[in-house]
C-alpha cells in the first residue's frame, strides 16, 4: 500500500524526503500521523480516510514505524 500510494511523495520508502517528508524517525505521535493519512494537509497531501480502512492505515503507520529499525 505504501509503494503505491505514498512512495511518490514520500521517496525511499519513506526513508528519504521528496515531494513529502522523511518518514523514518518521526518523531510525530502515532495519534498525529493517523490523522494526517486520514485528513491529509491542504495543498500539501491528500486525505486517505475514505480510500484505506481504520486496519489499513494502522498497517501503514506499522510499516512507518518499521522504518526506525
Amino acid at each position: 500500500m505504501f509503494a503505491t500510494t505514498c512512495g511518490f511523495c514520500h521517496q525511499e520508502g519513506g526513508r528519504h524526503a521528496g515531494r513529502g517528508p522523511k518518514l523514518s524517525k518521526s518523531e510525530r505521535s502515532d495519534e498525529y500521523l493517523v490523522e494526517r493519512i486520514k485528513k491529509g494537509k491542504v495543498g500539501a497531501m491528500p486525505a486517505y480516510g475514505s480510500v484505506f480502512s481504520d486496519g489499513q492505515i494502522i498497517a501503514i503507520l506499522a510499516y512507518i514505524r518499521g522504518l526506525d529499525d
